[in-house]
């Protein structure tokens, strides 16, 4: 069904993600039982929001560059790559500037220090440019550079912090604050000079690709504003009103529920580019074969957030910490929040593939709205366990009507996947 190609990437996804993902499973016994759970929430608050200012300000680069790899002849392709690092600049520039004007006021709600803050807001720009070197080692179809890359940051994030938990007399947030932007950097770097070396950047036609990527990304604006409200705004509401003890505490129930991103992620990072290519060939025999993985990989899913659930039930004490025992509750919810995100990936490719990006910003942005109110309803009302539910709720309305409008911009033989014919 899935050539070897497709099968190599995939495992060395499974294995960069894998990487990725013991940075803060490893450091998660460490700073639970070293920091307090206030403390510990600062961290996972900082961390949230770089994530949250680099989903918001990539503009989508990264997806640009990907589709204009498929697209555009390599010197166009050069000049795609600058456009997007530049417009990165000039997103965080205009972030910089509502930063300084509003920082009194951002800081009193986040209940983060103004520098702190201004850390974040470099973060995101390293986070951003990473997101483009990614882009372009999955494309290329360089997966031993992904894992290469994503191998560096879990290696930095991982020794830095030890070394401070070690040999701090009195550790604090600043163990994982002030290491996450140096384990991106040190990413970053590995990506800066694989471009330099391939010849990656280009000046020529520059002014065209920046407005190719303006019109790709800013219309992926209110998806993206959205994206990240769907994804993280829990976390900041739990802080905001309950406080960033709560937020520790769900934090490392959310920790154990990344598990389930080991399987999500590299899987949509193999997937991608494998599907592009069946649906350019326009054939109904590539078209089954899509429908079909595509509902083996639910099924797999669906196995696997089963298995998480209960591991995570049973050594919840022994990897977080009873100090953390009220968030054991949420794992169950957090994990099937997280089959809904697997599920809606397979599903937003299509209209990446099509360029119906302005679809994806009013499914999100209906989404988010929604979201948003069920969220602070939830929290207000049911604490921590209305958190968690609210994202099940959100994902599986995301992935219904993505996959609605997919199917209506794409035709796909959904409903006859063992048929010979679709329609």
């Amino acid at each position: 069904m899935l050539d070897r190609r497709f099968s190599g990437a995939f495992l060395m996804y499974i294995a960069a993600f894998g990487v990725a993902g013991l940075a803060p499973f490893i450091l998660l016994p460490f700073l639970t039982r070293n920091l307090s759970a206030e403390e510990f929430g600062a961290a996972a608050l900082f961390v949230t929001v770089c994530q949250l200012l680099a989903n918001f300000a990539s503009l989508g680069s990264h997806g640009y560059v990907s589709v204009q790899y498929f697209k555009a002849s390599p010197r166009s392709w050069g000049s795609s790559v600058s456009a997007v690092m530049l417009l990165i600049l000039l997103t965080h520039f205009f972030l910089f500037l509502a930063f300084v004007a509003g920082k009194s006021w951002i800081a009193s709600w986040l209940r983060l220090p103004v520098p702190t803050i201004a850390l974040a807001l470099c973060t995101s720009g390293l986070i951003c440019m990473n997101f483009v070197y990614l882009s372009i080692y999955q494309s290329s179809s360089k997966p031993q550079l992904y894992l290469l890359a994503r191998s560096i940051q879990a290696a930095m994030e991982i020794g830095l912090c030890l070394i401070l938990i070690e040999f701090a007399s009195q550790p604090d947030a600043g163990v994982r604050i002030y290491t996450f932007p140096l384990a991106a950097a040190a990413a970053g770097l590995l990506g800066l000079g694989y471009c330099l070396s391939i010849g990656a950047f280009s000046r020529a036609g520059l002014s065209s690709s920046l407005k190719g990527a303006a019109r790709f990304g800013l219309p992926l604006l209110p998806h993206l504003t959205s994206g990240t409200i769907i994804s993280l705004l829990d976390r900041i509401i739990i802080a905001t009103v309950l406080g960033k003890a709560e937020l520790g505490i769900y934090m490392a129930a959310t920790q154990l529920g990344l598990a389930m991103l080991l399987m999500i992620e590299p899987f949509n990072k193999a997937y991608a580019p494998w599907l592009f290519a069946r649906l350019a060939e326009n054939d109904v025999r590539s078209k089954l074969t899509v429908v079909r993985f595509t509902y083996l990989f639910f099924v797999a899913l669906i196995l696997a957030g089963l298995a998480v659930m209960g591991v995570a039930y049973v050594l919840f004490d022994m990897i977080v910490g009873s100090a953390y025992s009220e968030g054991r509750i949420l794992v169950p919810f957090i994990v099937m929040s997280y089959i809904g995100q697997g599920m809606y990936y397979t599903m937003v490719n299509y209209l990446f593939y099509v360029e119906k990006t302005y679809i994806l910003s009013a499914i999100s942005v209906s989404v988010a709205i929604v979201g948003t109110g069920v969220t602070y309803f939830m929290v207000m009302f049911f604490g921590l366990e209305g958190a968690a539910f609210s994202g099940v709720i959100s994902y599986a309305l995301l992935f219904g009507l993505v996959w609605f409008f997919a199917a209506r911009e794409v035709k796909m033989p959904w409903l006859q996947p063992w048929g010979e014919r679709h329609g």
